[in-house]
């Protein structure tokens, strides 16, 4: 950014500042470890941590059903309380957000879990 300033004399003065946002470490994390979620509409593998901007939007989605180690993992909820697929306002201080995932018995009908979960 670039400041000049004028007395009423003609005599001028600039002043050139570079301004950086406050940057901060955010982590996506899974429970179990090891799910994907997207972020911003790119597939990321957790645990993940970037550079965000305090106050910067983050779209973030935790996919309802995954596969991992033979087992299904069904999204319960993130850890901050929001719905599976919402905007994160980034903090102003280095975070981590977890998603959480129950995953079935192997034994257990996958419909049968599906709509117990739905049902809370």
């Amino acid at each position: 950014m670039q400041l000049t300033a004028t007395d009423s004399q003609g005599l001028a003065q600039t002043i050139t500042r570079t301004l950086q946002p406050q940057r901060v470490e955010i982590t996506l994390a899974t429970q179990p470890s090891g799910l994907s979620l997207l972020l911003n509409s790119r597939v990321i593998t957790t645990p993940h941590t970037f550079t965000s901007w305090a106050n910067y939007s983050l779209s973030l989605r935790a996919p309802d059903t995954q596969f991992t180690n033979s087992q299904t993992a069904i999204f319960a909820r993130w850890a901050n309380g929001a719905a599976n697929t919402h905007v994160f306002n980034t903090p102003t201080q280095d975070a981590t957000l977890t998603a959480h995932y129950a995953l079935l018995p192997q034994t257990l009908d996958k419909r049968v879990w599906l709509a117990v979960l739905r049902e809370r």
